[in-house]
C-alpha cells in the first residue's frame, strides 16, 4: 500500500515510483518457475484467503514465540554449517512487511504465493538453487527488492536469507510441525477471544483477506516496469489467467522494458528511437535560432543533414505570416551497439508559422517568436524493432508568445535558459508499435497553459529550475496498449496544475528532489482524474476510476480510487505523504463489511480494523516505521 498515491504525480518534477516487485529466483530457477506463474497467480487469492485463515491460528502471540524459536534454532544449525550470519526472526518480519510482501505472500511453511503475476514471485525455498545461505544473501543484496535492490543490503539481506534458509534441508517440516502444534493453542485463544466479544476468528480471517485485497489493489497504481501487469493485479481465476496472458504478450514486446536488464517501464529500443528524434529536434532548434538571431547561440550538431527553408512572408504589416520549414530524412546513429537498435531512421517535415517576424540578438543571446504555430506534416522515427509515428496534421504547439534567453559560457557551452511561454496549446496523436509482434502503445494528448515562466540553470552538478509563474495548466487525453488481436488496456485522463498561494519556487534535481520556497500555503498544486478498463477476448475484465492531487507541499490526496471487478466495487479514499506513506485511509470491504480506517494526528498515525460494531484490530507503526495491524487474536499483518 506504501506507494498507492504516486500515480497522481504525472509531472516532471515528481518522478513516479514503483513497488518492490519481482522474483526471488534467479537464473534457471527463475525460468523453471515462470512456467507455473500463471497457475500460482490465478490461485493466489484463494490460497491467500485460506492461508490468512490459518495465519490467524499460527501467528498468535503464544505460537509466534514457538515458531520463531523453531526457525531460530534450525537457522542456527544451517548458519553454522554455511558459516553465515543473520537473524531469522527479524527476517520473517522483513519478508512479511511491505519490503517483500508486495510480490511474495509468505505461507509460513517455506513456500510463497505470488502476490503479483511475475516469474519467481511464487517459490518454494527447498527448490532454490543456491549452494548455501551466503549465496542466497548475496543474491538478495544484488537483486531484491526488484527495481530497488539498494533497499535491502547488509543485515537486511542476511536476516531474510536466514529466515528462508531455516526452511531448507528438511527444517521446514519441523516448522510445519511446530505450526501444527501451536494451532490448537491459538485456536483456544481465538475461541476465548470470540466469547469475550473482541472479534471472531472468522471475522479476522475475512479482514485479513480484505487487507490482502487492499495491498493488491495498491499495486495497480504503481506505474513501474510491470505497469501492465500491475493494473490487473486484483483479478482472480479465469479473468486473471486471461489478463496475465495479455499482459505477458504486450509487456514482452520491445515497447516495454519488462524483459530487459535492468528492467524499465519504457524499453531501450523506444529510448533509442526517441533519442534519434531528440537529435533531429536539437538540430532543428539550433539552425532555427541561428537563422533568427543571426548567431549560433546553440551549437549546431555535426553530422545531421536537416535543412531549413524560409519562403517569402505572406501578407503585410502586423498580419504578415512568416514561415520556417524544417525537413530531414536521415538514419542517425544514436549509440554504440548493434545497428538494428542504434541506427534510427528519422523523417521530419515541420513548419513554424509566426504572425509577425521573429526577432533575435546574438549579442544578447535571446530570441522571440510572436504568435507562433508548430505544425507537423510528417514525423516518424524507427529502428529495426520499434516504430514511432505522429499523426499528420498534428499541432505540436501553438503559442501567443515565446521568449527565450540563453546563458552561454565563454567556451560556447549552454549554461542555462530563461524562457516565457504564454498562451500555449498542444495536440498530439502518437503511436509506438513493435515491428514484429504488432503490439502498440497509443497516446492522444491535448491541452496547454496560460503562462509558464522558468529559469533553468544547468551550470552546476545538480540542475536547478526556478518556477516563476505557472497558470492555467490543463491536459486531457487517452493512453492505451493493445496486441494484434485487439485486446486492449485503455485509460482516459484529465490533469491540471497551478501555483497555490504565491511563488516563486526552486526545484533542485539531485539524488532527491529538493523543493525550495514551498510551504503548507504556497506550493505547486496538481490535480488529476482518470478512468481505465481492460477488454480481453471481447470481455471487459475490470474498470477503474481515480481522482486526486497534491493536497499540500508534503502530501497527496486520494479523493476516490475505485475498481470494479467480479461484480464488486472497491472504494478507497485517503491522504499520503509524497514518499507514499499513509496519512489517512478509509475503505470498506463490499463483501464482508470489514472496514480499515487510518488517521494521523500530531504526526502520529494510528487506525482500526472493524466489522459492524466489533473491533478486530488496531493499526500503528512498528520500530521500522511500517504500518502493522495487530488483531485481537494477537496475529499481525502489514498494511
Amino acid at each position: 500500500m506504501k506507494k498507492i498515491s504516486l500515480v497522481l504525480m504525472a509531472a516532471g518534477f515528481f518522478a513516479l515510483q514503483g513497488c518492490s516487485n519481482g522474483g526471488i529466483t534467479p537464473g534457471s530457477s527463475s525460468s523453471s518457475s515462470s512456467g507455473s506463474t500463471s497457475s500460482s497467480s490465478s490461485s493466489g487469492t484463494s490460497s491467500s484467503s485460506s492461508s490468512s485463515s490459518s495465519s490467524a491460528s499460527t501467528t498468535s502471540s503464544s505460537s509466534s514465540s514457538t515458531t520463531s524459536s523453531s526457525s531460530s534454532s534450525s537457522s542456527s544449525s544451517s548458519s553454522s554449517s554455511s558459516g553465515t550470519v543473520g537473524n531469522p526472526v527479524n527476517g520473517k518480519t522483513l519478508i512479511q512487511g511491505t519490503l517483500c510482501a508486495s510480490c511474495h505472500t509468505d505461507n509460513n511453511d517455506g513456500t510463497f504465493a505470488a502476490a503479483l503475476p511475475l516469474p519467481g514471485a511464487a517459490f518454494d525455498v527447498n527448490e532454490l538453487d543456491y549452494a548455501n545461505q551466503a549465496a542466497l544473501a548475496a543474491y538478495i543484496t544484488d537483486e531484491m527488492p526488484y527495481n530497488n535492490a539498494s533497499a535491502c543490503i547488509g543485515s537486511c539481506a542476511d536476516d531474510i536469507a536466514a529466515y528462508l534458509w531455516s526452511y531448507k534441508n528438511g527444517s521446514s517440516s519441523s516448522s510445519s510441525s511446530s505450526s501444527s502444534s501451536t494451532s490448537s493453542s491459538s485456536s483456544s485463544s481465538s475461541s476465548s477471544s470470540s466469547s469475550s466479544g473482541t472479534g471472531s476468528s472468522g471475522g479476522i480471517a475475512e479482514a485479513k483477506s480484505f487487507v490482502n485485497e487492499i495491498n493488491t489493489l495498491s499495486r495497480s497504481l504503481n506505474f513501474n516496469s510491470n505497469a501492465v501487469y500491475n493494473l490487473g493485479s486484483m483479478l482472480e481465476g479465469a479473468d486473471a489467467s486471461a489478463y496475465e496472458a495479455f499482459a505477458a504478450e504486450v509487456s514482452g514486446s520491445k515497447i516495454f522494458g519488462t524483459t530487459q536488464t535492468p528492467k524499465a517501464l519504457i524499453g531501450s529500443e523506444v529510448s533509442n528511437v526517441l533519442n534519434g528524434l531528440a537529435k533531429a529536434g536539437e538540430h532543428f532548434a539550433a539552425v532555427l535560432i541561428k537563422h533568427v538571431a543571426q548567431s549560433e547561440l546553440l551549437p549546431v550538431p555535426a553530422g545531421i543533414t536537416g535543412t531549413l527553408e524560409t519562403p517569402p512572408a505572406q501578407g503585410v504589416g502586423t498580419s504578415a505570416r512568416y514561415f520556417h520549414i524544417y525537413k530531414i530524412d536521415q538514419t542517425i546513429n544514436v549509440c554504440s551497439g548493434a545497428a538494428a537498435s542504434c541506427d534510427v531512421h528519422v523523417v521530419m517535415d515541420m513548419e513554424v508559422v509566426t504572425t509577425g517576424a521573429p526577432t533575435g540578438s546574438g549579442a544578447e543571446s535571446l530570441v522571440q517568436f510572436p504568435k507562433a504555430v508548430f505544425n507537423i506534416t510528417k514525423l516518424s522515427a524507427s529502428n529495426s524493432h520499434v516504430a514511432l509515428e505522429v499523426a499528420a496534421g498534428a499541432r505540436v504547439l501553438a503559442a501567443d508568445s515565446i521568449w527565450a534567453k540563453a546563458d552561454i559560457s565563454a567556451d560556447d557551452k549552454l549554461q542555462g535558459v530563461q524562457a516565457e511561454l504564454l498562451g500555449l496549446a498542444t495536440a498530439l496523436d502518437v503511436t509506438i508499435s513493435d515491428v514484429q509482434s504488432k503490439a502498440a502503445l497509443k497516446a492522444n494528448v491535448a491541452g496547454g497553459w496560460t503562462s509558464l515562466i522558468i529559469d533553468l540553470d544547468t551550470s552546476a552538478e545538480n540542475t536547478t529550475l526556478d518556477l516563476l509563474d505557472l497558470a492555467g495548466v490543463t491536459l486531457e487525453g487517452t493512453l492505451s496498449v493493445s496486441n494484434a488481436d485487439g485486446d486492449e488496456l485503455k485509460g482516459e485522463f484529465e490533469a491540471g496544475a497551478a501555483i497555490v498561494g504565491t511563488g516563486p519556487f526552486t526545484y533542485v534535481f539531485g539524488k532527491e528532489l529538493e523543493k525550495v520556497g514551498e510551504d503548507a500555503s504556497n506550493f505547486l498544486g496538481l490535480d488529476a482524474s482518470a478512468t481505465y478498463s481492460s477488454v480481453v477476448g471481447g470481455a471487459t475484465l475490470f474498470t477503474g476510476n481515480l481522482e486526486g492531487g497534491r493536497a499540500s507541499n508534503e502530501s497527496l490526496s486520494l479523493e476516490k480510487f475505485s475498481v470494479q471487478h467480479g461484480g464488486n466495487t472497491y472504494l478507497i479514499t485517503g491522504e499520503f505523504s509524497e514518499e507514499g506513506e499513509i496519512l489517512a485511509l478509509d475503505t470498506t470491504d463490499p463483501v464482508s463489511g470489514a472496514r480499515v480506517v487510518v488517521t494521523t494526528t500530531g504526526g502520529v498515525t494510528t487506525g482500526t480494523v472493524t466489522s459492524g460494531g466489533t473491533q478486530l484490530g488496531t493499526i500503528a507503526k512498528n520500530d521500522a516505521g511500517k504500518l502493522i495491524i495487530t488483531y485481537t487474536d494477537g496475529s499481525e499483518q502489514a498494511l
